[in-house]
């Protein structure tokens, strides 16, 4: 499965308009930019002895169809266009599907 842009989703935030914020980072494939589209949402399994022991990721699960645009990107309380891979960042999402996003999943954009 090629996974394209991978976003991981560490915590999310509720606005008190309703709206969602997604703190995490991208983890591979290179960067998102405003107007990226997220694709899936999955989990990939892992536990403290998989990261002991070095075992490799295992294969996504739980996956979820959703289509999750890029609004905005924060970064140490400055608005940006790009995210780069390991850096932490609050990103708003819009679209179908972020009711299916959870803390700890991972968005693709393939």
């Amino acid at each position: 499965m090629d996974r394209g842009v991978e976003f991981f989703v560490d915590t999310i935030l509720l606005a008190k308009d309703g709206g969602k914020s997604y703190v995490g980072y991208v983890n591979s494939g290179g960067s998102i930019s405003l107007g990226d589209v997220f694709h899936v949402a999955y989990v990939i399994p892992r536990t403290i002895e998989d990261v002991r022991m070095e075992r490799p990721l295992s294969p996504p699960a739980n996956i979820r169809s959703v289509c999750l645009s890029v609004e905005s990107i924060e970064v140490m309380r400055q608005k940006v266009q790009q995210l780069s891979h390991g850096i932490t960042a609050i990103v708003r999402l819009a679209g179908e599907g972020d009711d299916l996003v959870l803390q700890g999943d991972w968005l693709s954009t393939a």
